[in-house]
């Protein structure tokens, strides 16, 4: 049931306004709070938060096109010059505006495989998606690990639940960084295991949705193995995605400096990685209401102000929004070009 759009789309606004309705009702008038907080806010740091952030979409876009590159020879021997960087920061920021504009049942990520596929023509949307999907796992990964080793450090101020949530997406994520090296030193290996693997799975016999989940794993697993071959794209994609998390949690940090919030700097080392692997598992309209109350349970979890935590939540959506408004001038300019060429 949860394939058809109209229902995802439902059951997302549904989650964000449960999680509004118990957030303001716990705090009336946190709007008004905001905006007293805002009034008396250095909005310098915000600049600096704007600039930091805009940073490490710019390094998420040569991360995307890295992966991009490591599928399309083609693509490759210009990703070393940079010519296409700026078309893929253009369909980049596409994909924020409609995550943060337009949400609902289809994401960004969609929309930056389908313009990939109809700008570049270059790749089929099938392996667009590929990219994107493998871009967005290998970030995943990375959240992970930094999420996982703040959790041992705070430890003693965490409950039991949120240590074993870290500790289990980390077992995970150790198993295919394991299956990934595995494929760069014993592809034959993995290659013959996964084969076996996925003759298991009755295909005939299996929905249509899921028949075609099931040969998009077979996708992602062979782009994998291509990317695990090339040791520099390897190289970038881990340095790209670790810096990123520096950058955001350096945003942050802007943030709660202009808002005149006091927490131990490697607080936001955990809140980010929870409050993102949060609002990607639970659905909602881009993370509306569960980040919020994300922040606020972290916040109070940790002696902190739960207000300050809802404030700092909304800023960054605030400051996030901001950053994605050049997608809108892209998008329009696009779909001009486009009657242009119709006419």
């Amino acid at each position: 049931m949860l394939k058809d759009p109209r229902v995802a789309f439902g059951l997302k606004l549904l989650v964000t306004v449960v999680a509004a309705y118990f957030i303001f009702q716990r705090f009336p008038s946190i709007l008004t709070q905001l905006s007293q907080k805002l009034a008396v806010a250095d909005f310098r740091f915000f600049v600096l938060a704007l600039v930091l952030l805009l940073l490490s979409h710019t390094v998420a876009v040569w991360r995307w096109q890295r992966c991009c590159s490591a599928f399309c020879p083609d693509l490759r021997k210009q990703t070393v010059s940079g010519k296409l960087l700026g078309e893929f920061w253009r369909v980049y920021f596409i994909g924020l505006f409609f995550s943060n504009f337009l949400p609902g049942a289809f994401g960004g990520d969609i929309v930056r495989a389908f313009y990939l596929d109809y700008k570049s023509k270059r790749m089929s949307l099938s392996v667009a998606v590929i990219t994107v999907l493998f871009d967005r796992l290998f970030g995943i990964l990375n959240i992970t690990w930094i999420g996982f080793a703040t959790c041992l450090y705070f430890r003693e101020s965490l409950p039991a639940g949120l240590i074993w949530g870290m500790s289990i997406a980390f077992a995970f994520s150790m198993f295919g960084l394991i299956l990934f090296f595995t494929q760069r030193y014993q592809p034959k290996l993995v290659l013959g295991w996964s084969a076996k693997l996925f003759s298991l799975i009755p295909i005939q016999s299996l929905p249509k949705f899921l028949v075609k989940t099931v040969h998009k794993i077979e996708e992602l697993f062979a782009f994998t193995v291509e990317v695990s071959r090339q040791k520099s794209c390897l190289r970038d994609l881990i340095i790209s995605s670790a810096s990123i998390q520096v950058l955001v949690s350096l945003c942050l940090l802007s943030l709660l400096a202009g808002l005149q919030i006091s927490v131990n700097p490697l607080f936001v080392f955990l809140l980010q990685p929870v409050s993102t692997l949060g609002t990607l598992f639970v659905p909602s309209m881009n993370g509306l209401g569960v980040r919020e109350g994300i922040f606020l349970y972290l916040f109070d979890l940790f002696d902190y102000s739960g207000q300050d935590g809802v404030i700092l939540s909304f800023t960054w959506l605030i400051v996030y929004t901001v950053a994605s408004i050049p997608g809108i001038f892209f998008f329009l300019n696009s779909s001009m070009k486009k009657l242009k060429q119709i006419k």
